[in-house]
């Protein structure tokens, strides 16, 4: 049994609520593909990039004989809702002196007070305990499959959905059929996150969710941990769509909030307006989702100019993300003022590059001047090119799929000059998305 004054107790218990949060399989089951989706959701929420090999050694999957450095324990903690590693500790020693009714050894604090000024503890009474632990228990109950359905039970399962409107926010109706399946829980899972599903009743039919981003989903109905029937859903932007983004719900800008004359992007008097009494700055992102036909993610070529010439010591790398979405994976272009290349995360599909590990200074430029960016593939094989120069050539395994569109996202006031895409080797017109006809 591992010390509680001992790092290696806490990263146990680090990586135990992380798989809570997750509400995966086992993760004795886990494979690149979930150390890499997990890689995806800690930047999501931490801005910081750990490798999948980092995730790997401490999950045990890779050996490892030295400790987490002090960004990943930082990183971790900030993934759980922590200030940094140290408030987490406190956290966990203030729940153990509870329960054992003497206080922890201090070492671990001594050892651990070098990474940063300890957080404010957390002091938690008896009760209080008793709730969460019959939280952790209650999930852990849901982590654990019952009953298996039979094969032929699941192949009569009905499961499908139909949008209200085109554009969001837009409703979806839901409809089921799960006679035949047994299970202690039933849920619809609305996208890839697995936190994004909600429990339905196994008796009715039918079940509305309302979705506030466009995108391109895999929707799922589960018994207990068990994914019954599976169906593709285009929620569309309904042409560009501008958004400020939040954790639930965005704040839309409205046409009348748009600026066209010198690119797309909103009125910076609007920005300015939306981004008051906020600590950090969000993602503005410029969304143009479709159900495209006949265009294949495995060969395409995007090309379109941006730039972000928002300067503020809020931003100053001036981020900007280009996500080109697949129906089976996507790409992530990350570009930045030089100086923060460190930070950077490539993604290809099925391959990430790191910043902090690989060399992506070619992807840092002075973003207050225009970027022109193409992206080109063919047979999988992705070709970027900066303003003319080729800067990264990589070829990935799967298929990413179908093309289902763009996100175009910038911390600070972005701006999009043109975009266009088409078919790789196509010597037909290629499908400009903007300027629109009409600009």
């Amino acid at each position: 049994m591992k010390r509680m004054d001992s790092i290696e107790y806490y990263l146990e218990q680090c990586r135990h609520r992380i798989e809570v949060r997750l509400q995966w399989a086992d993760s004795k089951h886990w494979r690149h593909q979930e150390f890499l989706l997990l890689s995806d959701k800690i930047y999501e929420k931490t801005g910081v990039a750990l490798s999948v090999n980092t995730l790997k050694r401490l999950w045990g999957k890779v050996a490892y004989s030295h400790h987490p450095n002090t960004t990943t324990l930082n990183t971790l903690a900030n993934f759980l809702d922590f200030e940094n590693w140290v408030e987490f500790i406190a956290y966990l020693q203030g729940k153990e002196e509870a329960l054992l009714g003497t206080p922890t050894s201090p070492a671990l604090i001594d050892q651990l007070g070098r990474i940063q000024k300890q957080g404010r503890r957390f002091i938690e009474s008896i009760f209080a305990l008793a709730i969460l632990g019959l939280l952790y228990i209650v999930a852990q109950g849901m982590l654990q499959v019952t009953t298996q359905p039979g094969q032929e039970a699941m192949e009569k399962v009905k499961f499908s959905s139909e949008k209200v409107v085109r554009g969001v926010p837009n409703t979806v109706l839901f409809s089921y059929d799960l006679k035949g399946i047994q299970g202690d829980h039933f849920y619809i899972q609305q996208t890839w996150d697995a936190r994004r599903k909600f429990e339905i009743d196994p008796q009715k039919k039918e079940v509305a969710s309302t979705y506030y981003y466009p995108g391109y989903w895999r929707a799922k109905i589960l018994a207990d941990t068990t994914i019954l029937k599976e169906h593709d859903l285009v929620v569309e932007s309904d042409g560009w769509l501008l958004t400020m983004d939040g954790k639930d719900q965005p704040r839309y800008f409205l046409d009348d909030e748009w600026q066209t004359g010198n690119g797309l992007s909103i009125q910076k008097e609007v920005y300015n307006q939306a981004i008051l009494g906020k600590e950090e700055l969000p993602w503005f992102t410029l969304h143009y989702i479709d159900d495209f036909e006949n265009l294949e993610m495995d060969n395409l070529e995007l090309e379109l100019e941006l730039q972000n010439d928002y300067r503020s010591g809020l931003a100053p790398c001036q981020h900007v993300r280009i996500v080109v979405l697949g129906s089976e994976n996507f790409f992530s272009i990350p570009l930045s003022q030089p100086g923060c290349s460190g930070d950077l995360r490539l993604r290809l599909a099925d391959i990430t590059r790191e910043g902090h590990e690989s060399n992506l200074t070619a992807f840092g430029r002075d973003l207050n001047l225009p970027q022109r960016l193409k992206v080109k593939v063919q047979d999988r094989k992705v070709s970027l090119y900066l303003n003319g120069e080729l800067i990264e050539e990589d070829k990935y395994n799967s298929s990413a799929g179908t093309f289902h569109g763009l996100r175009i996202k910038f911390k600070g006031h972005g701006r999009i000059h043109s975009v266009k895409v088409k078919r790789s080797m196509d010597q037909n017109d290629a499908l400009v998305l903007w300027p629109l006809v009409s600009q």
